[in-house]
């Protein structure tokens, strides 16, 4: 597995639910999840790049702050890919995995910007390695170098 650099970036980390689940997100909203494989995109252009922002995700007992932070104990955490740049590539990878997606969570993860959402359901059936691959392969395409992108699926 590469090293996970400091540096700002984008990412799409994969999650799995092994079954319903029914999550309080903030003080009102409910968020109901099937269980399957799950997408989240989003960024790490602050302070701490990469780093900070894994290291958070794969924590307990953090402080919540974020949409994802909700969902995260509720979840398998099985890897990310991400790509180090300062653009912000966050809005076009999730309009991607929205194409590949059977749905999104409407409105999570995206408070800051007009995308219907961040969290993508990719279903049951579909295979990570399989997703991995077609990421890295359509992303690559589109405007990432085979040396920018960098696989932490585990």
């Amino acid at each position: 597995m590469p090293a996970i650099h400091s540096t700002p970036g984008t990412y799409m980390i994969l999650l799995k639910l092994s079954s319903r689940s029914n999550i309080k997100i903030g003080r009102t909203r409910r968020v109901s999840l099937e269980r399957g494989l799950y997408c989240y995109v989003g960024s790490a252009l602050g302070p701490g790049g990469f780093t900070a922002r894994l290291r958070r995700y794969a924590s307990i007992g953090m402080r919540k702050h974020w949409h994802v932070d909700y969902l995260l104990p509720h979840a398998e955490l099985i890897g990310a890919l991400v790509i180090e740049d300062s653009s912000r590539y966050e809005c076009s990878w999730a309009s991607w995995v929205g194409r590949l997606a059977d749905s999104c969570i409407d409105g999570f993860g995206a408070s800051d910007c007009r995308c219907s959402g961040h969290l993508f359901y990719l279903g049951e059936s579909l295979d990570k390695d399989q997703f991995v691959n077609k990421a890295q392969e359509d992303l690559r395409a589109r405007h990432v170098s085979k040396q920018e992108m960098l696989d932490l699926v585990g």
